[in-house]
């Protein structure tokens, strides 16, 4: 069974959300380390997805930008384990984690050829404008809390 585990950056061990990350984007994406480790990991929440062998598989993070606004970043899924409902797990995850919290909003910066996934988990693009992030485009994402059903599914 697929399951996940909420983290505090200030209090929980980030190393396996750190390793996830590190394959993602340092070594497929070519990010740099100065660009990937930002400084806000332990401001911030973190869930870590693990699959039915109890393996680390994908990780993301949530901050807090406002009492109703929540951010979702660092969203990575292993190579290997893509397109098997892992993401899905956890985009689902931390939308309820951000409703819990009281937030309205949750908003995300999708790299361009994520942004049909996205779509399906809920959220909207909400303006043209291309945002180049650690050379890499993406677009400015909302998911609005109320306008959605709380079993919604993003399926890909």
């Amino acid at each position: 069974m697929i399951r996940g585990k909420f983290l505090v950056g200030a209090l929980d061990d980030l190393s396996e959300c750190f390793k996830i990350r590190r394959k993602v984007f340092i070594e497929e994406q070519h990010v740099s380390e100065e660009e990937e480790y930002d400084g806000l990991d332990t401001s911030c929440g973190h869930y870590l997805v693990y699959n039915e062998e109890d393996i680390p598989v994908a990780t993301g993070r949530l901050i807090k930008v406002s009492d109703t606004v929540y951010k979702v970043g660092r969203v990575a899924t292993l190579k290997a384990y893509r397109h098997k409902g892992y993401a899905q797990f956890l985009m689902l995850s931390l939308i309820e984690k951000a409703r819990s919290l009281g937030g309205k909003d949750v908003t995300l910066l999708a790299q361009v050829s994520a942004v049909d996934f996205y779509k399906k988990c809920g959220f909207v693009v909400d303006n043209d404008e291309i945002i180049m992030d650690a050379g890499i485009e993406h677009k400015h994402m909302v998911y609005h809390i109320d306008d959605q059903p709380h079993d919604c599914s993003c399926q890909a």
